[in-house]
């Protein structure tokens, strides 16, 4: 959750280490950010659902059980790169 937080995690910022392109995920013309992954994603949003509704970060971290968001990370396959 921490990682999550602060907005560092493998999946997102692992660029950096490999001398890579930042991830981009073009079906929603967006850079692929914890942000995005965990409020923003349209494609995600039918799963991101069944785990909570909120709509900022802040609200997030504050409100929703942290086993909610690891479910929803679970459910997206991700879980294991954060």
């Amino acid at each position: 959750m921490c990682r999550l937080r602060v907005g560092h995690t493998w999946l997102t910022q692992s660029y950096l280490l490999k001398n890579e392109e930042q991830p981009f995920r073009y079906a929603c013309d967006s850079l692929y950010t914890v942000r995005h992954i965990l409020i923003e994603c349209p494609d995600f949003q039918d799963t991101r659902r069944k785990y909570y509704s909120v709509t900022d970060l802040y609200k997030l971290f504050r409100e929703v059980n942290p086993s909610r968001i690891a479910g929803y990370l679970k459910d997206l396959g991700v879980y294991g790169k954060i």
